[in-house]
């Protein structure tokens, strides 16, 4: 009978501790993560200087504490020979709309957008200053498809929680355009999104990208990491508060 219940001990264990792995908190520091957007396209030959100067970050110790980079990849270029498998009109939109509001000058890529402000730095050799104002703590906590979300921080009227899927190692052959012949690998691109009306203590639930993935692998693009983004916004959707991240 011990021997039984020695077993079912075991066994047990090793189920909890399958079900507690696939949990992970995410927790930022008091001051504001730098929220570092780029949109970009693989039909843009100017692109992926950019798209490496990006890649470089994960090496980057202040990553997901100091700085947290999400790549757009828009479709407003695939006319022109190549049709950008990442591509999404929503994040076309999304780049039209900080024009409209003014925070960039125009509609272009490769475009920066640092903590909702257009930044050019990038283009003149640049570092970028990394945001030191004291915010609140954001803390994103997963289980499974569960995502929970809390932070401490003030906050007047109504805000936006966003909650992106990113993927990493990602290598595109391109065969037409003007990046043809070139193999381009990016990281950091934002896969799948979410914007939902925040309300803290909330449980919310991770974006499905389980349709991309399968396009994805039809046309050989295989994604084996991903990580988790979550920021919080002003209504607009668009000027970030503060923001959380880590890989999954």
């Amino acid at each position: 009978m011990s021997f039984i219940l020695s077993i079912f001990t075991v066994w047990m264990n090793i189920a909890l501790a399958s079900v507690d792995s696939s949990a992970r908190i995410f927790t930022s520091e008091q001051d504001q993560t730098t929220l570092l957007e780029l949109y970009s396209s693989q039909g843009c030959s100017s692109c992926p200087p950019a798209q490496q100067w990006v890649n470089d970050i994960t090496n980057n110790p202040k990553l997901w504490q100091d700085i947290i980079p999400i790549v757009f990849h828009v479709n407003y270029w695939d006319y022109i020979g190549w049709r950008d498998p990442f591509g999404n009109e929503s994040f076309s939109q999304r780049q039209r709309e900080y024009a409209k509001q003014g925070a960039i000058n125009s509609v272009y890529t490769p475009g920066f957008v640092a903590n909702g402000q257009e930044w050019t730095g990038w283009f003149a050799g640049k570092g970028l200053s990394l945001s030191k104002e004291n915010v609140g703590v954001l803390q994103a906590k997963t289980q499974g498809d569960a995502l929970n979300i809390s932070f401490d921080g003030e906050l007047d009227g109504t805000h936006k929680v966003n909650i992106a899927i990113l993927g990493f190692d990602l290598l595109t052959k391109v065969r037409r355009g003007e990046n043809a012949r070139k193999t381009l690998e990016d990281n950091f691109v934002v896969l799948a999104m979410d914007s939902l009306h925040f309300e803290n203590n909330t449980t919310y639930q991770l974006p499905d990208y389980s349709m991309i993935k399968c396009d994805l692998a039809k046309k050989g693009i295989a994604i084996e990491k991903t990580a988790l983004v979550v920021w919080l916004s002003d209504n607009s959707g668009l000027n970030p508060i503060q923001a959380v991240g880590g890989y999954l």
